[in-house]
């Protein structure tokens, strides 16, 4: 049958055909688009806001250079994990975000960004993330129109769908196959259970559907067995080397070698610390020059990332805040933080996380007797050689007796152990509550103090109601213990919501600060005192929960507590380290003669007194 259609339309037709299909549009497919470098694109179309940074503008990396490497590593082909393991406030979200830009305008795939917890993850979405995406012209192009697209956790764009999670819901974690993984501060993530994986391996599992992957990770550390620092080891482990500008010398900044001049000491761990940040500066470690503040910038502008590991798909990168271009890490601040937190064990974990970007040793691993010991000071049982702010008592109860122990806080956290024992009942506990306890300050006359009612805290975890009952008559605290790793430890004290009254603690948190309590030398303040008396059985109590490293389901170390004998007493010094960040003695530095445990002796009944209900 002949053709109905006219040459002139059948030419017409082919001409469109055409110019539809390249005929040579294959190569398209086969050659890799041509993009500029993460850096270059965020420095030409991401502006900050006043949400996100404390230099609101458009993005650039001149201020903080060491910031190229890690987010250009995002978009190398060779690179499979990026890990930056950094010091707080250093830009680590800054960089995530970039990432993320880039992904979106310029290779784009499905996304998740995971945080520590979902309010934290809609907190970001809704506001810096969503302010970046209406500052930046070519991610605001994207966005859909829809309302149902756009929404606090789920941000739908025309090229990719990038979705906010929270790490303490599994379910959120494995729903949907992800080319792109941001993980943000994965030190406060769950750790694995026997039920399942933890957060991190939860999340990973989304990618393995995709050949071209990347997996972002970026936190402060915590412990040498935190999820950040066993990344950071699985990678390159670069570290960023600056030049000297005296003698050229390349090297990595460190706090030692930060130093003032020293007529700032005004005695034993006594500062002035005007002069302090006045005189404080750098010394080169080649030729002993002083580097001073205004030369750090121009140090950065020339530093280098280099690597220390086996190099390959993983590029893992550490920093501390000794590169911080912002005024408030200057030499000066940095070293009165150290000099502050120096005799403040917990205080100088934070300094060693947050500032230094390095892990915390868990002390707990090398403690021994000998060790506890040692910190047996010259005075007798039943007596307080310094004026305390407040005299606690933590009991532990067990089905056929009692474990107590009251220690007195005195300034700065100075901590003395008065008496310890064993008791017949919970029945005993007022009886010896009530003691008048003598204490002798240097210069005064000797004082009395007293333990108030709600500074005796009670382990409710045998005989809960009989327990409950002391508590409400006396106004005494009930205290339950947990072990919970999905808590963060941002609030190891807290107040139930089920039980009026009673204070929940995170004990492994307690733990770790009383072993790093038993390597600190005794001084002036903040020391942890024995009296002359204790002896060994003291002493095992304590040393009967210990840390041990064992490997999880993916063979990666981690450190849980193993109880391997009693430790009623141990429990109880817990308890006690719980109670001294409850009434924030560590601030306490004066004046004299104003001691909480002086103002208040027990009474006979607080039916509803202080820390009852």
């Amino acid at each position: 049958m002949p053709s109905t259609i006219s040459s002139s339309r059948r030419n017409s037709f082919r001409s469109k055909l055409d110019r539809k299909f390249n005929p040579n549009g294959w190569k398209k497919v086969f050659h890799p688009k041509r993009t500029m470098s993460v850096v270059d694109w965020s420095e030409k179309n991401l502006i900050l806001s006043a949400k996100s940074t404390n230099q609101p503008g458009p993005f650039s990396t001149q201020r903080i250079p060491f910031a190229r490497e890690p987010m250009n590593a995002f978009a190398d082909r060779d690179v499979e994990s990026v890990t930056c393991c950094m010091g707080s406030q250093i830009c680590k979200s800054i960089i995530q975000a970039c990432c993320l830009g880039y992904a979106v305008c310029e290779d784009p795939g499905p996304c998740m960004w995971v945080w520590p917890n979902a309010d934290l993850a809609k907190k970001f979405a809704r506001s810096r993330f969503q302010q970046m995406v209406e500052d930046c012209p070519p991610m605001r192009s994207l966005k859909m129109k829809e309302r149902e697209s756009w929404t606090n956790t789920d941000k739908q764009f025309v090229s990719m769908d990038v979705m906010f999670r929270g790490s303490n819901s599994p379910a959120n974690l494995s729903s949907v196959p992800i080319r792109y993984l941001l993980l943000d501060e994965i030190d406060k993530y769950p750790t694995a259970t026997d039920k399942e994986a933890g957060a991190v391996e939860l999340a990973i599992h989304r990618t393995q559907s995709f050949w071209n992957r990347k997996i972002m990770a970026a936190s402060s550390p915590t412990i040498k067995e935190g999820q950040i620092w066993l990344r950071f080891l699985e990678g390159d482990q670069r570290f960023f080397w600056v030049p000297c500008p005296f003698c050229h010398e390349y090297q990595v900044l460190e706090t030692g070698n930060i130093r003032c001049d020293e007529y700032a000491r005004l005695g034993e761990r006594e500062w002035n610390w005007e002069k302090v940040r006045q005189t404080a500066a750098y010394y080169c470690d080649h030729c002993g020059e002083a580097i001073g503040d205004e030369h750090r910038e121009q140090m950065n502008l020339a530093g280098e990332w280099r690597p220390s590991g086996q190099v390959g798909n993983h590029r893992s990168f550490q920093l501390s805040r000794l590169y911080s271009p912002w005024a408030n890490a200057r030499w000066g601040q940095i070293l009165e933080e150290f000099f502050r937190s120096y005799k403040d064990s917990e205080r100088l974990h934070d300094f060693t996380n947050n500032w230094e970007g390095m892990p915390w040793e868990n002390a707990a691993i090398h403690a021994d007797e000998e060790m506890i010991l040692a910190h047996r000071a010259d005075y007798d049982e039943g007596v307080i050689p310094g004026q305390p702010y407040c005299v606690a008592m933590t009991v532990d109860v067990q089905e056929d007796r009692i474990y107590w122990v009251i220690r007195a806080w005195g300034i700065r956290g100075t901590s003395w152990l008065v008496r310890y024992g064993i008791g017949e009942s919970i029945k005993d506990i007022p009886m010896i509550a009530s003691s008048r306890i003598p204490y002798f300050d240097p210069g005064q006359p000797q004082g009395v103090a007293h333990i108030r009612p709600e500074d005796v805290w009670i382990d409710s975890g045998a005989f809960t109601e009989e327990v409950y009952r002391l508590c409400r008559r006396h106004g005494f605290t009930p205290v339950k213990g947990e072990t919970d790793n999905t808590k963060p430890w941002e609030y190891p004290v807290r107040q139930s919501k089920t039980v009026k009254g009673l204070k929940l603690i995170e004990v492994n948190r307690f733990r770790h600060e009383m072993f790093r309590r038993f390597e600190d030398p005794l001084g002036p303040d903040g020391s942890w005192y024995l009296h002359r008396g204790v002896t060994s059985p003291y002493a095992r109590h304590l040393l009967g929960d210990k840390p041990v490293k064992e490997k999880d389901m993916y063979g990666r170390e981690r450190v849980i507590w193993k109880q391997r004998w009693a430790n009623h007493w141990g429990d109880c010094e817990v308890y006690q380290n719980a109670i001294a960040l409850w009434r924030n003695v560590r601030e306490w530095q004066g004046p004299r003669g104003v001691g909480k445990s002086r103002s208040m002796p027990l009474g006979e009944e607080t039916p509803n007194g202080p820390g009852g209900y």
